[in-house]
């Protein structure tokens, strides 16, 4: 009988160039073959073919796959009680997903699991969520675990991940956006085996690739990370250049940062007078140290045009706490001066910027105040403590109750990112109210306040409930857009109460079902 070889050339070929395959009249293929009934030859091809085909197929036997890992069988955690459960599958079979993350890292503070219906979908809403995932591994228990290292798709969870190799080989055999959500994963978890992972394969990538997981090392960034940050300092591509002297800037003691108050000697000079301001004197050339500590080199013919963007970049490098020791003097005095020099808002950008990088509150509440609460300065608003900012609130409140846009209150409105406190909480909703009342919002409410006050919803204290229906839900003559707010709002806090209540009766009786 032919060979397959022969049969596949003929019929690239064509029958019309080539010849049918003999075959062979012994053997069970072949006394099949030559019982056919005669036809064209491209249809005693196919039938060859075909028969072939099945025949190569006759006795095979598929691949034996490796038994799965057996269940654990060691105790785990207490499950929680089903009416806490079935709140929390609501949640997770919910569209709006924004309450989760609140929801899981409560629960996980009690010690309890979640019931095995629903780690499915935990698990894949964790492959979606990389935020959530520090709180799923505490809320699975062991068999979560197993169930993770059965799926690919959950390799993040998996126990495999909790040792080298396995976290090697989960990384090695990820897609980049996977292997970026698992780099903050771990950065999240456990800082150092993240940067150490980055060290063992960082030659491996591209530069595109260095420059987008480099980035990930802001989270947990300290000054273990220093010696890594400044070899790449020297990479051949300039994004990753450019994004390790970020990183470094954003500690106030590391050797980058000290080279910068050298580098900046001269270029700032405090002017006393009524009032005092600030000089700038830029450099006539940058230094290549300065070039290699992420200072863009421009050229001399484009810098007049870009001069404001040179101050920017070598000021926001600067620790801010060198402009206190040199001048003597405080934040916001500083912060007033740079208002009278000849470059206020290259200055306040620039002070700006390297008050977020270092996480300096005291710099971000003299910048904010000097702004004199302008939408610029509202990137500043997450540095501060809870107190300052209730405190500047009233303070801002005391220029204009209004929180459209560009009101003095609507940049705490927008930028605030931790949860509302009861006063802070209580201050909100009497200007919503207040707002509501107004005879305008007969009218749909503009998109972007609407959905500042459902993010209200989700960061406001739950106590305050029963408040919110009380305010909100009695105001006549509301647009139905403006009524659907409220009932979101006001849903969203009975919905969060219910659930954390259900929480903190775990923690007060763990062993209760």
């Amino acid at each position: 009988m032919s060979s397959w070889h022969e049969t596949v050339k003929t019929a690239l070929l064509g029958t019309d160039r080539a010849e049918l395959p003999v075959q062979s009249s012994q053997g069970a293929l072949g006394q099949f073959v030559a019982q056919l009934p005669g036809q064209d030859a491209a249809a005693t091809l196919l039938t060859v073919a075909g028969a072939m085909a099945l025949h190569q197929q006759t006795g095979w036997q598929p691949h034996q796959a490796a038994p799965p890992s057996p269940t654990p069988t060691q105790p785990d955690l207490p499950l929680c009680p089903p009416a806490l459960a079935h709140q929390i599958e609501a949640l997770l079979t919910s569209s709006n997903a924004s309450l989760l993350p609140e929801m899981l890292a409560a629960f996980a503070q009690t010690g309890h699991r979640l019931p095995e219906h629903l780690l499915p979908i935990l698990l894949e809403k964790g492959n979606k969520l990389w935020r959530i995932r520090p709180s799923i591994l505490q809320v699975i228990g062991k068999r979560g675990r197993w169930l993770a290292g059965q799926n690919p798709t959950w390799q993040y969870a998996s126990p495999e991940i909790d040792h080298w190799m396995g976290l090697l080989k989960a990384w090695q055999t990820a897609v980049p956006p996977k292997r970026q959500a698992l780099l903050r994963q771990i950065r999240t978890i456990h800082p150092e085996r993240g940067r150490q992972i980055l060290e063992h394969t960082w030659k491996s990538h591209n530069g595109m690739v260095r420059h987008q997981i480099l980035k990930i090392l802001d989270i947990n960034l300290s000054l273990a990370d220093e010696p890594f940050l400044e070899a790449a300092l020297d990479d051949r591509n300039h994004l990753v250049r450019r994004a390790a002297s970020d990183l470094l800037a954003k500690l106030p003691t590391s050797r980058l940062s000290q080279r910068m108050q050298q580098h900046v000697a001269g270029i700032l000079s405090w002017a006393p007078g009524r009032p005092p301001k600030i000089n700038v004197r830029l450099p006539k050339h940058i230094p290549p140290a300065m070039l290699r500590d992420g200072v863009p080199n421009i050229k001399e013919e484009d810098r007049m045009k870009l001069r404001s963007r040179l101050l920017t970049q070598i000021i926001n490098r600067v620790p801010l706490t060198h402009w206190q020791d040199l001048w003597q003097k405080t934040p916001a005095e500083i912060a007033q001066a740079a208002k009278n020099s000849a470059w206020p808002r290259t200055l306040a950008s620039a002070f700006s910027t390297a008050a977020i990088r270092q996480k300096n509150a005291a710099w971000a509440e003299a910048l904010i105040v000097a702004s004199e609460f302008n939408t610029s300065a509202g990137r500043l608003v997450p540095l501060l403590p809870a107190d300052r900012c209730f405190a500047l609130m009233q303070q801002a409140a005391k220029q204009s109750t209004q929180i459209i846009r560009p009101s003095p209150l609507h940049i705490f409105l927008q930028h605030w990112q931790q949860p509302w406190s009861v006063a802070m909480g209580e201050f909100w909703l009497d200007l919503f109210a207040q707002h509501l009342q107004d005879a305008n919002q007969k009218k749909a409410p503009d998109p972007a306040i609407g959905n500042l006050f459902r993010r209200f919803g989700q960061k406001c204290t739950p106590e305050l409930a029963e408040t919110a229906v009380t305010q909100l839900t009695n105001i006549p003559g509301l647009n139905s857009a403006w009524q659907k707010t409220i009932t979101y709002v006001c849903q969203t806090l009975q919905r969060r109460q219910n659930l954390l209540a259900e929480i903190e009766k775990i923690k007060r009786n763990p062993d209760e079902q």
